[in-house]
């Protein structure tokens, strides 16, 4: 729960967008996964389907 208040607190609540997923500038994925980690690999993977659309 509490991670979940990074990105959306009660004041800052952010829009979700495309950009926010995958390994991008700006992802929120990088912010907790670096290159070569599982987590960073699969925002890679989940952002190549969604470009995929």
């Amino acid at each position: 729960f509490g991670e979940c208040i990074k990105c959306h607190s009660n004041h800052a609540i952010a829009k979700p967008n495309d950009e926010m997923i995958g390994t991008g500038e700006k992802s929120v994925c990088i912010t907790c996964h670096t290159a070569g980690d599982k987590g960073f690999l699969a925002a890679g993977a989940m952002r190549a389907r969604i470009d995929e659309l």
